[in-house]
């Protein structure tokens, strides 16, 4: 998911300005476009980290897929989610 023309789902990652791109936005995948990709302070609500963690009822398959995030890795994520809400 980088900022080129061949970004995954048209998802960059990447680039500068990532929230903008993320939080309170759809997922695009058939059966899962009522899902958020990132609700900024609640994790556990946000689709980009059930994608993360292969939550059963996702669309698609995990992220990354090249390899699983470790744990350390999902704390940093969840941290971030948790950090956009401003708290």
């Amino acid at each position: 998911h980088d900022d080129s023309s061949q970004a995954q789902a048209g998802l960059d990652l990447v680039s500068p300005g990532v929230e903008a791109r993320v939080v309170d936005i759809n997922a695009i995948a058939i059966g899962c476009t009522d899902r958020t990709l990132v609700v900024a302070g609640d994790p556990d609500n946000s689709y980009l980290l059930e994608k993360v963690l292969n939550i059963p009822g996702i669309c698609g398959l995990q992220m990354p897929i090249v390899g699983a995030l470790d744990s350390d890795e999902v704390d940093v994520l969840r941290q971030w989610i948790v950090d956009l809400g401003g708290s």
